[in-house]
């Protein structure tokens, strides 16, 4: 009888816990279906394997969207940014994109176990805190978490006498799942091109996830259209994400921990545009955020960008057409010391050779002007469009494979990868890629 009662409370504790994990899932308003996908490695972990990889990012910070009245209110005014230093477009801007929705929900370890399993260490996990914040509450904790990561950041740093400290983000429809593996496949194929050329590469890496996973509908035969339709709002997304916890992360983990690293952001898609608005905005932290202010990333690599490429001049260029955030990146190669943006003729999502596109099927065509970064560029192009390449400039633009180490003056790279990336998604795995990459970052 007392073995019957035990195996029964065996059987029935796994029960429990996911009880306690929906119920908590509904407190922070993290029901949805993109929200599920979101946080699986926080609240599934058994279910993330690497079997498909070698090296998984140390780290992983989780950014979630809360949904409910419960949260009304929770976050600061212009996410907890001095807008008063920004200009009237670029506050405009900012706020237009702030719905003040976002928290970091769970930062975590990984380190690759027998047979591929994964091995998760949770530093900051909402869904098993034995208390919940009150919602009030909720937005500082997440702060806190960034901040408390740096440590265990610099100690990997430290113990693994590293060479570079790299920020990953995956861009649109990427569940938390295939973002962090993504990451996994590229570290695997940058390590064996070190490997391959003898090149000091002692990488500490994190992975910054975020609900870009596709919406899923309710109604029969509409689903792939309805996970199409989400685009306006998850490029709305990545913009907040990056401007309010991503400049965190940049500014209190990434620089700080790199100490005499290299210190990159590395972002696909969506994922360069969250990473790009992240290092544009570090200059509007609160001073008492800004303790880096001075510092200067190593590399911005921006991997078929989708954001427009006329974010990159400046916001008073009269240059007809263009995007509403013309200018919103005028800033950011100030705050690096040099930026890699490639380019490929076969990415048919964000532009192919005169037709760049947000949308799949030509859906939402652009103005030359509000091309996408990462739509299609030849040495010939540029020169069209002088504002764009006088923001960018000293440039330097590759085009084919074979490639020479940059100089110090080449303070931004257009790579024509068009020999090397065959579709919008064909990156994280991508050994050409990882060889360019490794090339410009040693």
């Amino acid at each position: 009888m007392i073995k019957m009662l035990i195996y029964l409370g065996l059987a029935a504790a796994p029960l429990v816990a996911d009880m306690a994990e929906r119920e908590r899932e509904r407190e922070l308003g993290t029901t949805s279906s993109e929200g599920k996908q979101s946080h699986t490695l926080a609240v599934v972990p058994a279910t993330f394997r690497c079997d498909t990889f070698q090296h998984p990012p140390d780290f992983v910070i989780g950014v979630e969207k809360v949904e409910g009245t419960r949260n009304a209110g929770f976050a600061p005014a212009d996410g907890g940014l001095d807008l008063t230093i920004a200009s009237a477009k670029q506050s405009a801007n900012i706020r237009s994109v702030l719905d003040h929705d976002t928290l970091v929900t769970h930062t975590l370890g990984i380190s690759r176990g027998a047979s591929g399993s994964a091995i998760i260490k949770p530093f900051f996990d909402l869904y098993h805190s034995p208390l919940l914040p009150a919602p009030l509450a909720r937005w500082e904790a997440s702060r806190s978490a960034i901040t408390n990561l740096q440590k265990d950041v610099r100690r990997f740093v430290s113990e693994r006498k590293a060479t570079h400290v790299i920020l990953f983000c995956a861009g649109w429809h990427m569940e938390q799942a295939d973002a962090v593996s993504g990451a996994g496949w590229m570290l695997d194929s940058l390590m064996a091109e070190a490997a391959r050329t003898g090149t000091a590469f002692r990488p500490v890496t994190i992975a910054l996830t975020w609900p870009a996973g596709p919406r899923e509908s309710k109604i029969p035969f509409v689903g792939g259209l309805a996970s199409y339709s989400d685009y306006p709002k998850r490029s709305d997304d990545a913009d907040e994400i990056g401007i309010v916890w991503g400049s965190r992360v940049v500014e209190q983990v990434l620089l700080p921990s790199a100490g005499g690293a290299k210190s990159i952001v590395l972002g696909h898609s969506l994922g360069a545009r969250l990473l790009a608005s992240a290092v544009a905005s570090r200059s509007l932290l609160p001073a008492a955020e800004r303790t880096n202010s001075g510092k200067k990333l190593d590399w911005l690599i921006a991997l078929q960008a989708a954001f427009p490429r006329d974010r990159m001049i400046h916001e008073d260029d009269e240059t007809p057409g263009g995007s509403a955030t013309r200018g919103a990146y005028s800033g950011l190669l100030k705050q690096t010391s040099h930026a890699l943006f490639t380019t490929s003729a076969n990415d048919r999502v964000v532009g192919a050779p005169g037709a760049a596109r947000n949308l799949p099927f030509g859906i939402g065509r652009l103005s030359p002007a509000e091309h996408y970064m990462g739509s299609y560029m030849t040495v010939e192009d540029i020169p069209k469009y002088p504002a764009f390449a006088n923001a960018l400039s000293p440039m330097w633009v590759l085009k084919g494979r074979w490639i020479s180490v940059p100089t110090a003056r080449d303070r931004a790279i257009v790579a024509d990868c068009s020999e090397i990336i065959g579709s919008h998604n064909d990156v994280w795995g991508n050994a050409e890629l990882a060889r360019l990459i490794l090339q410009v970052i040693r």
